[in-house]
C-alpha cells in the first residue's frame, strides 16, 4: 500500500558519542557518560508517577509493570539534540493479601490487576539530551507501545495500541501533529524509515503487542504497510 505524505529525507543514522540514554519501565529517562557510567542528569519522568504501598483493598500505582517504556524503542536526533521517548501511562492495582500458589505459575507475593483499559493512555516526550529538560510532550489516546522513530527530515513517527491502528507523524522540534492515518489494526512496533532507489519510505507492522493483549485485545490479521515519503 502507498500513501504520499509531506515527509522528507532519509533516516537519521548518526549516533551520540558522549553519553548513553535509556527509558525505563519505571517511567524515567536516564543518561550516563559512555566512558565512565556517571549519570549526566537527574532522571526525567515521562509518565505519571504515583507510588504507594499495597493495601488489602487495593492501591493504584503509576506506572504499572506494563507501563513506563516497556520494550518500545526511543530515538535521538543529532539535528535537534532531542531524545524521543514513547511512554505508556498505565496504572496497576496492588493488593497486600495472600495469593494462592499454582504450580508452574509465577509468585509475585501479592495480588495485582491492571487498571481498566480506558485509563491507559500514552505520551511522546522530547527531552533535551544535554540538559534533561523536557522540550515538549504530547498525549496519545492509547499507549504507543512499539516506540518511536525520528528521521532526518524532522519527523517523529509512532503508532498506538488502539484497534483503529492510529499511526502519526509529529514535528521533531515542536511536537506539532503533522499527519495521521488509521491502519485498521493495533501497532506494536516502531516504524522503519529507509531509502530505496532515491525514494524514501516508512514501513510499519500492525497486529498489536502481546504485552497489552489483556487490555487491548485484537484477533484480526496483521499487516506490513509501507508509505512513500514526499
Amino acid at each position: 500500500m502507498g500513501l504520499r505524505c509531506r515527509f522528507a529525507s532519509a533516516a537519521v543514522s548518526e549516533r551520540r558519542p558522549l553519553d548513553r540514554g535509556e527509558a525505563g519501565k519505571d517511567g524515567f529517562w536516564y543518561e550516563w557518560e559512555a566512558d565512565t557510567g556517571k549519570p549526566v542528569m537527574e532522571p526525567v519522568a515521562f509518565v505519571k508517577q504515583d507510588r504507594k504501598p499495597p493495601t488489602p483493598e487495593g492501591t493504584k500505582v503509576w506506572p504499572g509493570p506494563m507501563g513506563g517504556a516497556n520494550y518500545g524503542t526511543s530515538a535521538y536526533s543529532p539535528k535537534t539534540k532531542l531524545a524521543y521517548i514513547a511512554g505508556i501511562n498505565g496504572a496497576e492495582i496492588l493488593y497486600s493479601r495472600p495469593r494462592p500458589h499454582e504450580e508452574g505459575d509465577q509468585d509475585l507475593g501479592t495480588g495485582q490487576n491492571p487498571a481498566p483499559a480506558s485509563e491507559w493512555t500514552g505520551t511522546i516526550t522530547a527531552v533535551q539530551a544535554e540538559t534533561g529538560r523536557i522540550r515538549w510532550q504530547i498525549q496519545t489516546e492509547t499507549p504507543p507501545i512499539g516506540g518511536v522513530t525520528v528521521n532526518a527530515g524532522g519527523i517523529v513517527l509512532f503508532g498506538q495500541a488502539d484497534t483503529k491502528g492510529t499511526f502519526e507523524g509529529v514535528d521533531a522540534a515542536t511536537g506539532k501533529r503533522l499527519w495521521k492515518a488509521e491502519t485498521g489494526a493495533p501497532i506494536g512496533s516502531a516504524p522503519v524509515v529507509y531509502t530505496l532507489q532515491g525514494e524514501t519510505y516508512v514501513t510499519v507492522v500492525t497486529g498489536g503487542a502481546k504485552s497489552l493483549t489483556q487490555l487491548f485485545p485484537y484477533n484480526g490479521p496483521a499487516h506490513v504497510l509501507t508509505y512513500k515519503l514526499d
